[in-house]
């Protein structure tokens, strides 16, 4: 668990690193909020899992902790 300010923090960034996803071809990308793995939805964990690629980052974060970002795109 977050709090707000980091969780608003993380959607920035989110939203800064969602550029390098779009093209002139694709659609305006934007983060929508930050889940836990085991909340998610059916159809999230069905999509995760046919991913047509994956880019896994280990990371930490000063103050909050390690953690594990992944990219998924279908």
């Amino acid at each position: 668990i977050i709090n707000e300010y980091a969780n608003d923090s993380i959607c920035e960034v989110m939203n800064i690193m969602s550029r390098l996803f779009m093209s002139q071809g694709t659609g305006h990308l934007r983060f929508g909020k930050l889940e836990s793995y085991s909340t998610l939805p059916t159809e999230i964990e069905c999509l995760l899992n046919t991913a047509d690629k994956k880019s896994v980052y280990q990371i930490s974060v000063k103050k909050y902790g390690e953690g594990i970002l992944k990219y998924f795109t279908n």
